[in-house]
């Protein structure tokens, strides 16, 4: 089971109260901020591969509670109040990064 697969069984089990609480916390937190990368236009990339979604206003709210639970946010440990995600998924999104930017037909330099 791939990744988007993945996701997808996730999405399906999620209630609706914790889909409002996953969106809200991802536009918020996550967004731009930090979880995918700096830059938006890979960020977007890598939003869309895995969701078929370009702006994180057009993904199911179930599908962003699976992204969330996928994470695994927690409080950054230098006080800011900021929200890091988990190493492993750190770790899985720059191979998704990586595959995404390959199926876009772009190439990547390392």
């Amino acid at each position: 089971m791939d990744l988007r697969d993945y996701y997808r069984q996730m999405a399906a089990e999620i209630s609706d109260e914790d889909m409002r609480k996953a969106a809200q916390f991802l536009s918020d937190h996550i967004g731009k901020a930090n979880a995918v990368s700096k830059r938006d236009d890979e960020r977007r990339l890598v939003q869309e591969y895995l969701t078929g979604k370009k702006s994180l206003k057009e993904i199911d709210g179930r599908m962003l509670a699976a992204m969330l639970d996928w994470l695994k946010p927690d409080k950054s440990p230098d006080g800011s109040g900021m929200y890091v995600i988990s190493q492993l998924a750190l770790t899985e999104l720059a191979a998704v990064t990586k595959a995404a930017m390959e199926a876009a037909g772009q190439v990547t330099l390392l």
